[in-house]
């Protein structure tokens, strides 16, 4: 997959749907608007959260702050 342009990035990115825990072209949350500007433009591949587009990351976070807790 050849380099975007960062004006390529934006022209695609624009008017992008807001969707929780997505990163997509067709839908995308601001942590994967950052994951799609690296492997596109910068082409590096960010470290994937396991678990983050099915909302299990937040689980496992918040089970691992009440553990802690106690």
């Amino acid at each position: 997959m050849p380099k975007m342009t960062v004006n390529e990035f934006i022209k695609k990115v624009i008017g992008v749907k807001w969707v929780d825990r997505a990163s997509t072209f067709k839908q995308m949350d601001c942590w994967g608007l950052v994951i799609l500007y690296y492997r596109h433009v910068l082409k590096i591949e960010l470290a994937t959260i396991i678990g983050y587009e099915t909302s299990q990351a937040t689980l496992q976070n918040d089970a691992l702050c009440e553990a802690q807790r106690h």
